[in-house]
């Protein structure tokens, strides 16, 4: 019967503690690809950015020949 009674009080406190690690563990993961993904939106607007710059000069190029 201490048996079980111990292992009642260890489930009772490493459950929680668990849990916990487990949300902590999924909020990290969200957060990682939070920023992952945050990191790829800025990249392909910094590729965008100078692609439309790249693109106004070729047309500003191609105006001033033709």
């Amino acid at each position: 019967m201490f048996n079980h009674q111990k292992i009642n009080w260890l489930h009772l406190f490493f459950a929680p503690l668990a849990c916990e690690f487990c949300v902590c563990r999924q909020v990290g993961f969200v957060w990682r690809c939070f920023l992952d993904i945050y990191s790829l939106a800025l990249e392909i607007q910094r590729i965008a950015s100078v692609d439309f710059r790249v693109s106004a000069r070729l047309v500003r190029l191609a105006q001033s020949i033709f």
